[in-house]
């Protein structure tokens, strides 16, 4: 199929925008302007890490209901389209969470919009019984792993296109070019000093197979002083020069945050940032 002059023109849109494509991809969702700034910082974070092979790792700290969770897995979908040689590790607290986000990214692939403006990002063959194309994966296509079949994706790598995978599982041989934690802190595992350990050493075991050169992103919602993401704030990393001399010292994570109303214990006593 030939795109017209105007469906280049979009496709281009989409490319250069994070912003662009999440609104195309979900013409009838109401994003507002805290997800275009969400989704603008997303982009620098990836565009600075392509282009110094050393970018900042990027989170993004908002309250509960505001679809973090949703617009993350958009974005995710715009680097595999703008990337199909990436292979990005999602984790999430639990298994469940992981895989439901893989589906939100499966159906933007599969979707009429996204496979009018990049068909070759899936396989698919004419079924003559059916009378219909039909997908039809050369790699993984599971509820927990998936592998586009895009001719930049190098027929050699091993590793999945993006998997789906949760705090307590194994990543023993995985390499990522991208690692996405995704609401990894909860109510749920909060709530004792044996749990906020247990997540922080899942953070370790996902930075520790980052491949050179790789990111790392985050979501999430802050539950107290002494959260994963208080954790992440305190990382530095130095930097040398030619004779090995520290000449300065950087955070290793940048964070983008919001909060709905600005009292100190989040409470509701403070002024609301945003309508009640």
């Amino acid at each position: 199929m030939t795109l017209s002059k105007e469906q280049i023109q979009a496709k281009e849109a989409m490319e250069n925008s994070l912003w662009v494509y999440a609104q195309a991809m979900f013409p009838n969702r109401y994003f507002g302007d805290v997800h275009r700034d969400f989704f603008n910082y997303f982009q620098k974070s990836l565009e600075d890490a392509l282009e110094s092979g050393d970018g900042d790792n990027a989170g993004a700290l908002i309250p509960r209901d505001h679809q973090k969770s949703f617009c993350i897995a958009v974005a995710v979908s715009w680097v595999v389209t703008k990337h199909p040689w990436f292979t990005i590790a999602y984790v999430s607290a639990n298994p469940t969470l992981s895989e439901r986000q893989l589906t939100v990214i499966k159906n933007i692939f599969k979707s009429e919009m996204h496979r009018e403006f990049w068909p070759n990002m899936l396989r698919y063959e004419y079924n003559t019984r059916t009378k219909d194309y039909e997908h039809k994966p050369k790699g993984a296509w599971t509820k927990t792993e998936i592998s586009v079949d895009h001719p930049d994706r190098p027929e050699s790598e091993k590793d999945p296109t993006i998997w789906a995978t949760s705090a307590k599982s194994t990543n023993t041989g995985a390499h990522f070019k991208l690692c996405v934690f995704d609401d990894l802190v909860t109510n749920e595992n909060y709530k004792s000093p044996s749990e906020r350990e247990e997540i922080r050493e899942t953070y370790q075991s996902f930075s520790s197979i980052a491949t050179t050169g790789s990111l790392m992103w985050a979501v999430g919602t802050r539950y107290g002083d002494n959260d994963l993401y208080a954790t992440l704030k305190e990382k530095t990393y130095d930097v040398y020069n030619d004779d090995g001399e520290i000449v300065e010292t950087r955070p290793l994570w940048k964070f983008f945050e919001r909060v709905v109303e600005d009292s100190k214990s989040r409470d509701g006593s403070g002024n609301y940032i945003w309508p009640r």
